[in-house]
């Protein structure tokens, strides 16, 4: 005789509630919320903006930003970047330094983490970054420009945040 899979779950809920076993309850909990946050990007824009400007470093505060880190995020978006060695917030292909491309997943660390900055910058100390990401008719921009100053600080400043909704799908 086969089981219900859900007995299953409803039987591993009650041994582990009987047995007191509240990092195995914690643990399936997070699972389960993890995958009604992932999936709530779908049928809910107040969700995907999140979602969005998580991508995009944009959030309205570090906790909200910090909440939606477990949610898995490759691949869920279009997400676009040009950088060129230019005062922008325009960038163009004859810009000095230009770069364009289609990215999977987390396109802000092409000016976040590692080297690419610095393998970007050629021998400029002034740079423009762009981003787009799109999903379901909504699309985030977001223009930085980066500067490296005297010291060799990177002075990083966001100039556009602009976020574009599809009318029709509401």
């Amino acid at each position: 005789m086969v089981r219900n899979p859900l007995n299953r779950i409803a039987d591993f809920f009650r041994g582990s509630w009987a047995a007191a076993d509240w990092s195995a309850i914690i643990f399936c909990l997070a699972i389960a919320l993890t995958t009604a946050t992932t999936v709530s990007i779908l049928f809910s824009k107040t969700m995907a903006v999140a979602a969005l400007k998580r991508f995009h470093l944009a959030s309205e505060s570090y906790p909200i930003w910090a909440l939606h880190q477990c949610a898995p995020s490759m691949y869920n978006f279009e997400n676009k970047v040009w950088f060129a060695n230019s005062r922008g917030p325009e960038i163009s292909p004859g810009d000095r330094g230009f770069y364009s491309a289609t990215v999977n997943h987390f396109p802000a660390r092409h000016i976040t983490y590692g080297d690419l900055r610095s393998r970007q910058f050629l021998d400029q100390d002034l740079a423009t970054f762009k981003m787009t990401s799109s999903f379901q008719g909504e699309t985030l921009v977001s223009v930085w420009q980066i500067e490296k100053k005297a010291s060799g600080v990177w002075k990083i400043k966001r100039v556009v945040q602009k976020l574009d909704l599809d009318e029709e799908s509401e």
